[in-house]
């Protein structure tokens, strides 16, 4: 079996601790892990199923081949369940769960609900305990492999699983290996990510340009470490890139500057800060486009005696946020073929949700419910924000429900093909889900 022979060679790299492994489909919700055993949900396609597989074999090894307590510290199993099948679901399963659970994990990140990791599992319920977990400590392993690359990552996890095979480790002992294998102390890294509160957001501070260089100041607003990511897009197409791992925070520093140098016919168009596979809570502040300022004409003198021509008043257009509203609540697609947004645009936007939008169940009259989505978008058709407009929320669950998934499906759905030349006309827009006329019916 693939999954089986991937974890034994590639990562963690210790060979199937068990003489078999039966996988079948009984659960109902979710996965299931047990010694040798996988009780697997059905799943709608064979991507599901490689998603779902690979993670709860994982499970052999932790918690159950290393003996974590995952009553207490389920994010000693979870976390390394969310994060080493990685690799393998992209390559088998042709999807990314990177970015899915950078997303996942930005959306919350901050807030009220997420607790530190540490805290004891059993003292946390809901969304706080897959939180810590799953997602956060999913990423805070990601980004520790990143940071030591991949040949010293498996050198530490394959010492750690062999010294504490059996002896029940705690979350010091993980801690104590890593900084013991790697001759370096992550005590820095540790905090930030697994004891305090907090959040990733980077920013963009500041950009000098000159004729053959420029100087960008990054700046760490929240206080978890993430890598840094910089994409500079030159004016003729061509593109330069700058990447630091999570270490370059490691001395605390708030903000780090970055010279790119580059020849003297060339000029900066835009630089982009991050990718959707690193998480930051704030968007807004990772743009730059260098836009000259626009030129004035000079005011002339005017002639004396001469009349003012009357300006004839321009029928205000309708804007894309009207169109995209309009095109989600009918089947009817009556736009102007001169509209500045064409009609294959809007069915593109369409298309993308409906792929994306799982409908929950079980409602009575759920085709005349509709569900209102403000969102601000990037440039790149990323999401910066998603908010729901529809009052009343908290009394009635099942709108609530129908809000939530209408939010996982943009998040699940960016970034959004659409043409960067009209940002300006769909950089807001209100997508409104009507399960009856998004999937027709």
């Amino acid at each position: 079996m693939q999954s089986v022979d991937y974890f034994s060679i590639k990562i963690p790299g210790i060979p199937f601790p068990y003489p078999t492994m039966t996988i079948f489909n009984g659960a109902r919700k979710t996965g299931m892990a047990y010694p040798m055993i996988v009780n697997d949900y059905d799943t709608p396609g064979n991507n599901g199923a490689i998603m779902v597989t690979s993670r709860e074999i994982v499970h052999t090894y932790f918690p159950f081949y290393v003996g974590v307590n995952e009553q207490k510290y389920a994010w000693m199993d979870e976390g390394w369940a969310t994060s080493l099948p990685a690799d393998f679901q992209f390559y088998f399963g042709h999807v990314d769960p990177r970015i899915w659970d950078a997303k996942a994990y930005e959306y919350y990140a901050g807030d009220e609900m997420e607790m530190p990791v540490m805290i004891p599992s059993e003292l946390l319920r809901g969304g706080s305990f897959g939180l810590a977990s799953y997602l956060r400590a999913g990423e805070a392993f990601l980004f520790l492999r990143n940071m030591l690359g991949n040949k010293l990552f498996k050198k530490v996890l394959d010492t750690f699983i062999q010294r504490w095979h059996g002896k029940h480790p705690i979350p010091y002992d993980l801690f104590f290996t890593f900084n013991n294998v790697t001759n370096e102390n992550l005590d820095w890294y540790w905090k930030s990510w697994f004891f305090e509160p907090g959040y990733p957001d980077l920013g963009i501070k500041s950009v000098k340009i000159d004729s053959s260089k420029a100087i960008v100041t990054v700046e760490r607003i929240g206080s978890i470490p993430v890598p840094v990511y910089l994409r500079v897009t030159f004016e003729s197409g061509t593109i330069d890139t700058v990447y630091r791992t999570a270490k370059v925070w490691k001395d605390g520093k708030k903000e780090i500057s970055f010279k790119i140098t580059f020849l003297p016919q060339k000029k900066i168009g835009s630089i982009r800060l991050g990718v959707p596979a690193i998480p930051d809570v704030n968007r807004k502040n990772n743009y730059f486009l260098n836009q000259p300022k626009p030129y004035k004409m000079p005011e002339t003198n005017k002639k004396k005696g001469t009349k003012k021509k009357k300006k004839k008043k321009k029928t205000p257009e309708e804007t894309f946020e009207q169109q995209i509203a309009k095109v989600l609540v009918s089947k009817k697609r009556t736009f102007d073929a001169s509209s500045p947004v064409s009609i294959s645009e809007i069915d593109l936007v369409r298309q993308q949700i409906g792929k994306c939008w799982n409908v929950p169940a079980g409602a009575k009259n759920a085709e005349n419910i509709n569900i209102e989505i403000a969102i601000n978008m990037n440039p790149d058709g990323t999401v910066l924000k998603a908010t729901v407009n529809n009052k009343g929320l908290d009394a009635d669950p099942f709108l609530r429900t129908m809000a939530e998934s209408a939010i996982r499906a943009v998040m699940r759905c960016q970034p959004f093909q659409l043409p960067r030349n009209k940002y300006n006309r769909w950089k807001t827009m209100t997508l409104i889900f009507n399960p009856k006329e998004m999937f027709g019916g």
